[in-house]
């Protein structure tokens, strides 16, 4: 063992709490790592067990485009012992009056494919029947017997009875799921699972239907689940992105943190380190312990980050509804993240022990207790290399927002980063004496936080950094998620005029009791009386028009043409796809007694969310008051149209699902369950990019921490001065306290500055499009909390030093610098 390990294993051992920083920091960086590792590999394989897991007994996969191939002509082909359909839809069941989409899965008849247990009942026999897993059927509270309404995609509603409760694999069920008769349903795609006979080549049988069927591709089933988790895990692959960012700011916050610590003990250790060279040990034997003492402590910090992340990531993956495989901790991530924390943590200490190395003896007895070698000269080189590096990221990113490239965007947001890292401390230099000036009307104390800062702003501009990194990204994603999710409720509004249409589930008109429940509704603003008349279907095959509503006067600034008694108004979307009219054609509607009217068809937003689906299936014409009064002078309500304010969306859809489950005569639609669904994915947003924050505020706090503990420890001469002219131990206190807050406030300043402008071209690289006018909103309360977060870390960051430094003692102080 050489002296210098030996030296440094008894640093560690004797005071261990000195090294503490630099121990936190590498767990940290290590669980970041780590944590993104564990929760992408987990997800990773509850994807593949639950896309794997229906065909984790067929051997061969069919696709085919056409109903001309079936499971009966594959079965003839040498080779295949059995070939069922592989169900590929969706459909929409009714349970307790709630609407739920739900995926429809194959109940093989063969035994050989197979991948459940049958528990209670038997298995769907024809198309009125379906099975459920024992755990759906107890979530849902169906038994056996009971009934459910299912609409498939073309529409046609089927009652099913449940006949099987099945028991699956765990976590191969990752959503409820109803398993229905292989060959009940059609769908537009067709594929199927194949078994090939005892002794079969797979790849014989794959040739050999490739070479059968022209229209149908057969492939082997496990390169068949490997391009379905490709396809599915784009989604994954994006949070592990973001994962990966916050990693990496976590990993560069880390390093600063240790690069100022180790100022911090090597200051501390001055005395030391020169005793250490008067009795012969040379600068490269004291360079060599502190580097040692760096190794050692990223280690363990290290191994206890990569079992902390470990966990952390499978939580993450269990939030997120994607740990049914279980936790998988992969080897290579492990070995990445002591990698990484153990190189980071030796390349931070570099410089400080390199400090220590180059003093000598003397210089180390009588010197003042600094290991930084400042430059008078500013460092030109950095400016010219920073401000190039980020105004060509700038640029790219203005570009990327042109040409809504987001792979342009991202590669200029790692160019501005580099530039950034680069700029940012030089930036503090200048910042810090305009924050200087600002503090010194305040009083003594803040004056002298004030010179404190200037005089330390090299060094603080590291700290600084590390904060305005993860904040800016912090708040780039908020603005980012915030805009986005106001450009798509504005898109919504201009498409659906209506924000959620309640009608009766046969079109019947609507009581007075059933209006007065919808007017109690709490977070309903408007609620508007729609009158209307039945028409005709089989006499209205043109328009496919089954109702007539009137625009009601309240509502007569929401459509685009000025609407008359001519004009009938119909849902854009059923215009251009499914009718074969022109702009202004007439069409006559006709009601049940014969009467008719002629009208002139427009597509216009406002019939678009009049349109409720019913069970009849039916389509919603707006028209005037003036034209609905020729068919019917008493016409009756037959919808209501509501209003919210706010981000309501979600209240509102609980609401009025409780209201239909009340009464089931009742249904509703608009866009309330659309813009529902994007409040629920904004909040999670929200909360997963906060919760990333805050593993940002701890390393921050921790660095910040170690450099007020480093400028105390500077400064102790002067706060001995200060204390023996007078000042108070609260003053001194105070004036910590200033200079950490001051710092961590500077951060965040310099979050917003870079994160917002981050965040605008992010969306507009991604959402927007010439067909799409961008929204943007700004985060307000993201921006407080960060401001709060800074407050948070300054003070928490300053109790230590300052309590030190208040307790510093005059006559002791100035007659021994420690």
């Amino acid at each position: 063992m050489s002296s210098s390990f030996f030296l440094a294993t008894r640093q560690v051992r004797r005071a261990p709490g000195r090294v503490l920083a630099v121990f936190v920091a590498a767990l940290l960086a290590a669980m970041a790592v780590m944590a993104t590792g564990t929760f992408v590999d987990t997800m990773m394989q509850a994807t593949r067990l639950s896309i794997a897991a229906p065909l984790s007994k067929a051997d061969i996969v069919v696709e085919t485009h056409t109903d001309e191939v079936g499971s009966a002509e594959i079965a003839t082909v040498p080779g295949v012992e059995s070939a069922e359909s592989m169900m590929q839809s969706m459909a929409q069941f009714t349970i307790d009056g709630d609407e739920q989409m739900f995926p429809l899965a194959s109940a093989y008849s063969d035994p050989q494919l197979q991948w459940f247990s049958l528990s209670e009942g038997h298995l769907p026999e024809s198309a009125t029947e379906f099975a459920l897993s024992a755990e759906t059927a107890s979530q849902l509270h169906l038994q056996l017997g009971d009934s459910l309404q299912m609409r498939s995609w073309d529409d046609t509603v089927t009652e099913l009875e449940l006949v099987g409760l099945l028991q699956l694999p765990d976590g191969t069920e990752p959503q409820p799921q109803v398993f229905v008769h292989p060959a009940s349903y059609e769908t537009n795609e067709f594929a199927f699972a194949v078994k090939t006979a005892p002794g079969a080549a797979t790849d014989d049988v794959v040739a050999a239907i490739n070479a059968e069927f022209a229209d149908a591709t057969a492939s082997d089933a496990s390169n068949y689940v490997n391009e379905l988790v490709d396809q599915v895990t784009g989604s994954t692959n994006v949070l592990a992105t973001i994962f990966a960012t916050f990693a990496a700011i976590a990993v560069i916050a880390a390093a600063m943190v240790i690069r100022n610590t180790f100022q911090v003990l090597l200051a501390q250790r001055l005395r030391e380190i020169g005793l250490l060279r008067l009795v012969g040990a040379s600068g490269k034997q004291v360079q060599r312990t502190v580097l040692f003492e760096a190794l050692l402590t990223g280690a363990a910090g290290a191994l206890v980050g990569i079992a902390a992340g470990s966990g952390v990531g499978y939580l993450v993956a269990t939030l997120v509804g994607m740990s049914g495989a279980g936790l998988s901790v992969p080897a290579t991530w492990a070995i990445a993240a002591f990698t990484v924390t153990t190189v980071m943590t030796l390349v931070a200490a570099w410089a400080p022990a390199v400090s220590v190395r180059k003093l000598p003896p003397i210089a180390a007895l009588s010197a003042s207790a600094t290991t930084e070698r400042g430059s008078v000269r500013s460092n030109r080189a950095g400016w010219i290399v920073g401000t190039i590096l980020t105004g060509i990221g700038a640029a790219g990113l203005t570009a990327a927002a042109l040409l809504h490239d987001l792979l342009i965007a991202l590669v200029a947001g790692v160019v501005a980063a580099i530039g950034l890292i680069i700029l940012v401390p030089l930036l503090v230099r200048v910042i810090s004496p305009l924050v200087a000036r600002i503090l010194a009307p305040m009083g003594t104390t803040a004056k002298l936080a004030g010179d404190n800062l200037v005089r330390t702003a090299r060094r603080s501009g590291t700290v600084v950094l590390s904060i305005a990194l993860g904040g800016s990204l912090v708040i780039a994603m908020l603005t980012a998620i915030s805009s986005s999710a106001q450009t798509s409720i504005a898109e919504l509004d201009s498409k659906y005029p209506v924000d959620a249409v309640v009608t009766t589930v046969d079109g019947s008109p609507l009581s007075e009791a059933q209006i007065e429940r919808v007017r109690g509704l709490q977070h309903a603003t408007g609620v508007t009386p729609v009158s209307g008349v039945r028409l005709d279907a089989e006499q209205n095959s043109q328009s496919q028009v089954d109702y007539l509503v009137a625009l009601p006067d309240s509502m007569a600034d929401r459509t685009v043409e000025h609407l008359n008694e001519d004009v009938m108004l119909l849902s854009p979307s059923r215009f251009e796809d499914t009718l074969d009219l022109r702009e202004g054609e007439s069409v006559e509607v006709v009601r049940p007694d014969g009467s008719a009217l002629t009208l002139r068809a427009y597509p216009d937003p406002i019939a678009e969310g009049a349109s409720v689906q019913t069970d009849s299936g039916a389509s919603t014409a707006v028209v005037s008051s003036s034209a609905l009064n020729r068919f019917d002078q008493a016409a009756k309500p037959v919808q209501l149209w509501l209003d919210m304010e706010g981000n309501n969306a979600t209240r509102l859809a609980e609401e009025l699902h409780e209201l239909v489950k009340t009464d089931p005569s009742l249904t509703f639609g608009g866009t309330v369950q659309t813009r529902a669904l994007y409040e629920q994915v904004t909040t999670f947003m929200t909360a997963f990019v906060l919760a990333m924050m805050a593993l940002t505020v701890v390393i921050s706090a921790v660095g910040l921490a170690s450099v007020i503990a480093l400028s105390v420890t500077e400064r102790s001469r002067e706060i001995a001065l200060l204390r023996a002219l007078g000042v108070q131990r609260r003053g001194v206190q105070g004036m910590v306290v200033i200079e950490a807050v001051a710092l961590a406030l500077i951060g965040a300043m310099l979050s917003i500055v870079i994160g917002i402008p981050l965040g605008i071209a992010a969306v507009f690289s991604a959402v927007a499009s010439d067909s799409i006018s961008v929204i943007i909103a700004i985060p307000w309360t993201g921006i407080a909390i960060l401001v709060l977060a800074a407050l948070l870390i300054g003070v928490i960051a300053a109790t230590g030093p300052a309590l030190r430094a208040a307790r510093t003692a005059p006559a002791q102080a100035l007659a021994r610098v420690e």
